[in-house]
């Protein structure tokens, strides 16, 4: 009796923990749309800083104004 309902504890132990038994898809979705956001982050970040760095006379060529670009430069990385 004991030695049966060890085997189904194991049985259901490893049931549970299988690699086949826990849903990867998730777990990859999630780290990928992690990756994603950071990404997008990091691009941002690297677009205002480039924003900064222009002319005066560029920005009027693009038709933003230097308040428009410190508005832009000044948010955080995340907006």
């Amino acid at each position: 009796m004991i030695t049966e309902l060890n085997s189904q504890i194991a049985i259901s132990h490893d049931a549970i923990t299988s690699p086949s038994s826990v849903p990867t898809h998730g777990r990859y979705v999630g780290f990928s749309r992690a990756l994603k956001t950071v990404g997008r982050w990091i691009e941002r970040s690297r677009q205002r800083r480039k924003l900064a760095d222009l002319e005066d006379w560029q920005l009027k060529d693009l038709g933003l104004s230097r308040a428009q670009v410190n508005r832009e430069i000044a948010k955080a990385f995340w907006r």
